[in-house]
């Protein structure tokens, strides 16, 4: 548990160091925080951290107003998100919606790093051409996850097709870099003190370096009382 690991520091002006928590913490942390932060985009979560064979959802919510379901993904890269990398992402999806039947009409991809630009053109695309594209190609050569692609083929399924008609029918496909994400979460930080604390070293930092909206005084008087109760 991330508890019990060495947190990474929380610097004033700088980003909330996301790409130094480890992949389990890094979904524990977007879950805890999309729990305020979905509250302004109008989404509930709903579950957290998923089994590895969860078909690419790490996270789900579900929306306030049409309570559709919504597939959050975790992606820790050091590297920049790919085209390719979010392709195999919808591939997974998409394919568990039509064999299991999810009502998923919101897709979030959120990464550590930072976004490609080929992936940032696609995205901006009305009819996500690009993408489409790249799902077609890596279903073609059927080396990504043989054995699904197969289920589907047996039941008599256009993978390929499926990619295609679950872009069509996505009413919002999200992808946030590092920084994306942190600029979000600015927008309701004064409400994530707690999960900051949780997973960042803070206490020291902070003091010297508070953040905008981060209530010093306030957390300096329950760490105080925490730390005399400690010692009782």
């Amino acid at each position: 548990m991330q508890a019990q690991a060495a947190k990474p520091p929380l610097y004033r002006g700088f980003p909330i160091p996301i790409h130094a928590l480890s992949p389990s913490a890094f979904e524990d942390f977007t879950y805890q925080a999309l729990s305020f932060l979905g509250k302004k985009l109008g989404f509930e979560m709903t579950s957290g951290r998923q089994s590895s064979n969860d078909q690419g959802y790490d996270c789900t919510a579900k929306s306030h107003i049409t309570n559709y379901l919504i597939c959050i993904q975790c992606k820790r890269y050091e590297s920049a998100l790919s085209l390719k990398t979010a392709a195999e992402e919808v591939i997974k999806v998409s394919l568990d919606k039509a064999l299991n039947g999810s009502d998923i009409k919101h897709h979030y991809i959120i990464t550590t790093g930072t976004v490609s630009g080929a992936l940032r053109k696609a995205t901006r695309q009305s009819n996500y051409a690009d993408l489409k594209g790249e799902c077609e190609k890596i279903i073609a050569k059927g080396n990504f996850l043989p054995a699904l692609l197969e289920s589907a083929k047996k039941k008599g399924l256009d993978c390929a097709l499926i990619a295609k008609e679950y872009l069509d029918t996505l009413e919002n496909l999200t992808i946030w870099s590092g920084i994306d994400f942190h600029n979000e979460l600015i927008t309701v930080w004064g409400e994530l003190s707690d999960i900051l604390e949780y997973n960042f070293s803070i206490d020291r930092i902070l003091r010297d370096n508070p953040t905008p909206d981060f209530d010093l005084k306030a957390y300096l008087k329950k760490y105080h009382w925490a730390k005399k109760i400690s010692h009782l």
